[in-house]
């Protein structure tokens, strides 16, 4: 059992439960009406911003330190709920865009050893993916191994038994 320090801690000064509920309604910005409700509205202010000088340096500094794309990307997504700019809807729809969006910046910056998502156990396999992805070389190796594999498959046998198909005989003339 875990011991809880006698000094300093004082039991009964968390919030009482339901405490939230009675707090005044529209206090919080997510609480009013959001500024933008159009997709393709909010989708282009959000991208204006990301890509502006300022906030393009702020990104490249972040995945040049090792912050995960995907981290970027929902933090960018849950400030602009958070500042009530839109919904959670419209934020859950905006969030692949935006990610895309910053996966972008780090390429054409060519960030290197660039981190996609939060779980690094598979991360270098989702790097190396989304990288090649992005320079459409798996593509080209995939085309590759298709074509060498049809010309490396082996000739069918002759399938024989009672379910096989039959033989087609040439007809001999004489």
């Amino acid at each position: 059992m875990v011991d809880v320090p006698k000094e300093g801690f004082d039991p009964f000064s968390a919030p009482v439960p339901g405490q939230s509920l009675t707090d005044e309604p529209g206090k919080w910005p997510w609480e009013q009406p959001p500024k933008y409700t159009d997709l393709k509205e909010t989708l282009d202010v959000t991208m204006d911003r990301l890509f502006k000088p300022k906030f393009l340096e702020r990104v490249i500094t972040m995945l040049r330190a090792g912050i995960p794309v995907e981290g970027i990307a929902r933090t960018i997504v849950f400030a602009g709920f958070a500042e009530g700019q839109y919904s959670v809807d419209i934020a859950t729809m905006i969030t692949k865009p935006v990610f895309e969006a910053v996966l972008t910046i780090g390429l054409i910056s060519e960030v290197e050893n660039m981190q996609i998502t939060v779980d690094t156990e598979n991360q270098k396999k989702e790097t190396k993916f989304f990288t090649d992805m992005a320079h459409l070389e798996v593509v080209r190796e995939l085309a590759d191994e298709a074509v060498k594999d049809l010309k490396d498959a082996p000739k069918a046998e002759k399938q024989t038994g009672i379910m096989a198909r039959p033989e087609e005989v040439e007809e001999i003339e004489e």
